[in-house]
């Protein structure tokens, strides 16, 4: 694994100075250590080979002390009567590419747009060295979902989720309960955390809502602060006239708590 950093924007007058931090990944044996330290993988170039990573605002649940919310209940109720089947299957056992590609393709069609998730992008995303497994659910063998997952010893990332967008009609929440169901298998692995991707926007809010047991990387560690999450969050979409420290009234005990 290889750390670099790319100059962002700056402002000289308050000696402001922004970096984008990259991590190249070269071996599983990397994995831990780049989710640990708050990095996800890179998808927004398809001409660049290598697998990278970036480090962002991620959120993750601690998976021994998650528990089944009223909310989880209920979607898993409404979910249910579909008496769903699921299978984990590492990559190199997995021999329907072409089918899974025309259902994701669809799928990020109708939920992504073609501009986020064209078909070439989504090809890159099953071609990535660190994509480990991906797992299936039928319901009466009619494919209703996939999971593209990042799994090991102790991480489990659930990446992209692919569903038949027809159960929403239905009044089925079956992208809830994919994420919810995703945790599960996480447990059943004996992973110790589930990390469910960036958490950036209102948009997020819905992980720290519907799930427990919930950290969020602040850019020095994970923290269980969720209203200072939720915080960021509803303020993501004005432009931050310094970083955050700056901004902090009490700088000095900031520092003195390091």
């Amino acid at each position: 694994m290889k750390i670099f950093l790319s100059e962002y924007r700056h402002d000289y007058t308050t000696y402001t100075f922004g970096y984008t931090i990259y991590a190249l990944f070269e071996s599983t044996e990397d994995l831990n250590t780049l989710y640990q330290e708050g990095f996800l993988p890179y998808s927004g170039n398809i001409s660049i080979p290598q697998n990278l990573y970036y480090k962002s605002r991620g959120l993750r649940v601690i998976t021994d002390d998650f528990k089944d919310s009223s909310e989880n209940r209920r979607v898993n109720r409404k979910v249910a009567e579909l008496k769903i089947q699921s299978e984990v299957i590492p990559v190199g056992q997995f021999n329907e590419w072409d089918p899974f590609i025309e259902f994701a393709n669809r799928y990020s069609n109708e939920r992504i747009g073609e501009l986020k998730m064209p078909l070439q992008r989504l090809k890159y995303i099953t071609e990535r060295t660190y994509l480990s497994h991906v797992i299936k659910f039928k319901s009466d063998e009619k494919i209703i979902g996939y999971i593209l997952a990042i799994i090991t010893d102790k991480i489990f990332h659930y990446w992209f989720s692919f569903y038949d967008t027809s159960f929403l009609e239905k009044g089925i929440p079956l992208g809830k309960w994919l994420m919810w169901k995703g945790i599960h298998i996480a447990k059943d692995y004996g992973c110790t955390h589930a990390y469910l991707g960036n958490g950036y926007l209102e948009s997020a809010l819905y992980k720290t809502r519907d799930f427990n047991a919930v950290e969020f990387y602040n850019g020095n560690a994970w923290s269980d602060d969720i209203s200072d999450f939720q915080s960021r969050c509803t303020s993501d979409n004005s432009l931050k006239e310094l970083d955050l420290f700056k901004l902090l009234p009490g700088q000095q005990e900031w520092l003195n708590n390091l």
